[in-house]
């Protein structure tokens, strides 16, 4: 009778080196960076900037003392509507440059021309769809935890840490699964959340720092100009945080796939 094979060995994820990493190889290649981040920015902030002036946000109305609106008079009018037609192009942009990126690590030797990352394929396809079930599977978590905010937060970084890497193996083509990623995650549940939350804290301190700058202008001078440049600031911003966590994805990716050697000590 046949022996059951062995379990291939548990790799470990280095919490340090990969954080910083993270950061430096998307500094060493800030050209690139900016090269493929480039028209996603440029054109999102047009598009924001002009749904800003076409559908802008009303005043907000303070509600009668003692009274509490229904929830759908606290959304703002138009507010939907901007989100529907912006996520659109947002998500074009945001899984081609994504997945641009993935690939700018881990397949070696690949440098994607803008023309070549713009250019919509199944991989982008597959890689938005497990993108959205990811995230409507942590909705959902979020949702029914969300009276015991504590533990929703506890369970929606565990589960994001153990379910995530199915995005950088979906981007080089790669099988990619849920079940495959719970797996290949085994043993790193805290050191993938030791090195992501540091990076998350670090990108949310810059988007702060952003809107603090945007922020006043855009209030004192809500027109075209002033909405544009803001818009510019965030979507580069955004882009910028984009490129830090895929790295770092990617870093951790590398390390626990049985078939690469890892690359950080």
């Amino acid at each position: 009778m046949r022996s059951p094979s062995p379990k291939p060995p548990v790799r470990t994820v280095a919490i340090g080196p990969t954080i910083s990493e993270a950061f430096a190889f998307c500094w060493r290649n800030r050209r690139d960076l900016l090269l493929l981040a480039a028209p996603g920015i440029i054109i999102l902030s047009l598009v924001n900037a002009v749904l800003s002036v076409i559908l802008p946000r009303p005043d907000a109305v303070a509600p009668e003392e003692g009274v509490t609106p229904p929830a759908a008079d606290m959304i703002p009018e138009n507010f939907l509507l901007t989100v529907l037609i912006f996520s659109v192009p947002a998500l074009y942009f945001w899984s081609t440059f994504a997945i641009a990126w993935h690939r700018r690590y881990l397949a070696a030797g690949e440098g994607p021309t803008v023309g070549e990352t713009l250019r919509w394929q199944a991989v982008h396809t597959r890689y938005m769809l497990l993108s959205l079930g990811l995230f409507a599977l942590l909705g959902v978590v979020a949702a029914i935890t969300s009276r015991v905010a504590v533990l929703g937060v506890v369970l929606i970084g565990l589960i994001y840490s153990r379910l995530v890497f199915v995005l950088p193996a979906a981007s080089v083509d790669e099988p990619a699964s849920f079940a495959g990623c719970w797996r290949l995650t085994e043993g790193n549940t805290f050191r993938i959340l030791a090195v992501m939350m540091p990076v998350v804290i670090v990108l949310m301190m810059a988007a702060i720092v952003a809107s603090a700058i945007i922020l006043p202008q855009v209030t004192l001078r809500p027109t075209l100009l002033p909405l544009l440049l803001g818009s510019l600031l965030n979507q580069a911003v955004a882009f910028a945080s984009t490129a830090i966590a895929v790295t770092a994805l990617s870093l951790i990716y590398r390390q626990l796939r049985p078939q690469a050697p890892a690359t950080i000590h």
